[in-house]
């Protein structure tokens, strides 16, 4: 019986020192992470730092992240789908039902991701049965994919009806942002115009803040 405690309180010593080696090879690779153009210590560097860690966003080889740069809508659909976690096993091929990305060559790359959030229910492109993958994204096209990214379509709906029984006059984007702003999700990345294209940056953060939201 001794000799079997002993056993025992060795082979969880191993184990434990294991999982303390892996948890902190995890938060050193983490805290390695570090762009030229990225100040450590603020907001956006955290946000960017935790999506690298995931996966889900990466820096460009001169080492920069570019946080006041464009992204385009082809650019967020793969970040969306990472976030997602359905990056695995995307098909090559993917038909996406758009007509000017199925029919352009230099956004084939694009296509599984789109693909993939299409059939996710989280894109739908325009009425005109384009993507426009190349344009940058907007900020409220940006909140409509995170939103129904993790499920808030419904509230969305909700908030939007609120806002019309108070009077207010809305647009197709209102309930999603009025949502996303309720939820956190927009938390240091309040955008005035809504029109405008979203930066990296914005995107970081809010794809961040996203993936501390309650399930609802």
């Amino acid at each position: 019986m001794k000799k079997t405690k002993v056993l025992l309180s060795l082979v969880l010593s191993f184990l434990m020192i294991f999982s303390s080696i892996g948890i902190l090879a995890e938060e050193t690779n983490t805290a390695s992470v570090s762009f030229t153009d990225v100040e450590t210590g603020t907001k956006t560097f955290d946000a960017i730092t935790k999506l690298v860690a995931h996966g889900i966003m990466n820096g460009y080889p001169d080492g920069t992240f570019k946080p006041d740069g464009s992204i385009t809508r082809a650019e967020v659909a793969a970040v969306i789908v990472r976030f997602q976690k359905l990056a695995d096993n995307l098909p090559a091929d993917a038909v996406t039902g758009f007509s000017d990305l199925d029919n352009d060559s230099s956004a084939a790359w694009a296509r599984p991701y789109v693909k993939a959030a299409v059939d996710a229910g989280i894109i739908n492109g325009f009425d005109d049965g384009t993507y426009r993958a190349s344009e940058p994204v907007t900020y409220e096209q940006l909140i409509k994919m995170i939103i129904c990214a993790i499920n808030y379509d419904v509230i969305a709906s909700s908030e939007k009806s609120k806002l019309e029984a108070m009077g207010q006059t809305t647009t197709w984007s209102s309930g999603y942002i009025a949502a996303a702003n309720r939820y956190g999700i927009t938390a240091n990345a309040l955008m005035a115009n809504v029109t405008m294209p979203a930066s990296r940056g914005t995107v970081a953060m809010v794809t961040s803040n996203a993936l501390d939201a309650p399930v609802i």
